[in-house]
């Protein structure tokens, strides 16, 4: 967004479709959000993961992520509605979290909590005046704790209505050409196609090289994409509850296509 900003004073961004968690992030930095009918947004409460994470009951070696505002909501369970008030009750509270979840996960969600309302913030103050601090502060928490699930679905009018955001509809004209540009981007990222390892696979293979976009930044002179490469392998022998095939990424990065 700071980018962008870099090239233009006034900055929409077309929303004909879905554009939850970072896409909603993206959008607070614009000017104008144009959303069409079918137009989406979502909170941008984040879910951290590192290595000291909770380990997954299912797979040993890998990390549960934490959801930021599910640690907020269980302390903010405690005080509001079981009705703990003493030091000693929270105390509990607070050490039977940290039982379950490692202290510096813990940490790691704070710095992700204050992260995420400074960069929203950032991001609105780029375009709404110093005297509406009191309506960006409002757009954070509706964005971050006052949806109640991540894949919250925020349609038009809620954006307008509710969260406050400068959202705009459009013209049949823009709505058709917008939509139509969704299909081309679409097909580009084949986003109906869910991505399957074992079935780019031929009975007959044991090896074969993918490639995959992830994204794509165009403009009036060229257009470049985020490009995944890597190989897929077949396991001779897999262990139990183990993927059939192995992935292996061996390049990813810009490339300019036009």
């Amino acid at each position: 967004m700071n980018l962008l900003r870099e090239f233009t004073q006034y900055l929409s961004v077309l929303v004909p479709f879905r554009a939850a968690s970072a896409g909603t992030l993206l959008c607070l930095g614009a000017n104008e959000i144009v959303m069409g009918p079918l137009g989406e947004l979502g909170p941008i409460d984040p879910s951290v993961a590192n290595a000291f994470n909770p380990e997954d009951p299912h797979n040993p070696v890998a990390r549960l992520p934490v959801s930021v505002e599910d640690v907020m909501a269980y302390l903010s369970l405690a005080r509001e509605i079981a009705g703990l008030e003493s030091e000693g009750s929270l105390a509990g509270v607070f050490n039977r979290l940290v039982d379950k979840v490692h202290p510096l996960a813990l940490g790691n969600v704070h710095r992700n909590y204050a992260l995420i309302r400074s960069l929203a913030r950032k991001l609105l103050e780029l375009h709404m005046p110093g005297e509406e601090q009191g309506r960006v502060e409002d757009i954070i928490k509706n964005l971050t704790q006052r949806l109640y699930a991540h894949n919250h679905m925020i349609s038009r009018r809620e954006a307008v209505q509710d969260i406050r955001l400068h959202v705009t509809a459009p013209s049949d004209r823009l709505e058709d050409l917008m939509w139509q540009l969704y299909l081309d981007y679409e097909a580009d990222l084949k986003l109906l196609e869910p991505f399957n390892p074992a079935a780019l696979l031929k009975p007959q293979e044991y090896s074969v090289e993918f490639e995959a976009t992830g994204g794509i930044i165009e403009s009036i002179p060229c257009l470049d994409a985020f490009v995944f490469n890597g190989t897929i392998t077949r396991e001779s022998q897999p262990r139990e509850g183990a993927p059939p095939v192995n992935v292996t990424f061996t390049r990813q990065g810009w490339r300019q296509l036009i």
